[in-house]
């Protein structure tokens, strides 16, 4: 979710010409993620409609790491699951975010996220 705040400064861009591309983005199936679970882990940003929010909680009944899921869909209608950990899960805004659902849809654009697998599943992480 993108906010502007009174803090929030915004600056004009100069441009050199008109060689600005008008896309700068390739987007790519959620289910095309696995293949960047890779060594090197390699950052990427996600962007999708908020379709569910988790609660802030413990990983699991034994684990001390406490962490928020959230699912997001993209224009194929294909589900995501983000997981957030430590302070990224607790101070995600999940109030803002459901009051800003109930005027229209919410997009999330989540970035320096990793792929990964938590318990047999692809995920994307921000810890």
């Amino acid at each position: 979710m993108l906010q502007f705040k009174h803090s929030t400064k915004v600056h004009r861009l100069e441009t050199r010409g008109t060689n600005i591309p008008k896309f700068s983005f390739n987007f790519f199936p959620f289910d095309n993620l696995p293949e960047k679970d890779t060594f090197a882990k390699p950052l990427q940003d996600i962007i999708g409609v908020i379709s569910h929010i988790g609660p802030f909680d413990y990983a699991s009944q034994t684990s001390t790491n406490k962490l928020r899921k959230i699912k997001i869909r993209n224009l194929d209608e294909q589900t995501q699951e983000i997981r957030l950990w430590g302070h990224h899960g607790e101070t995600f805004d999940e109030e803002a975010v459901l009051k800003k659902s109930q005027e229209g849809i919410v997009v999330g654009i989540f970035a320096g996220l990793t792929a990964g697998s938590f318990l047999g599943n692809c995920s994307n992480i921000l810890s």
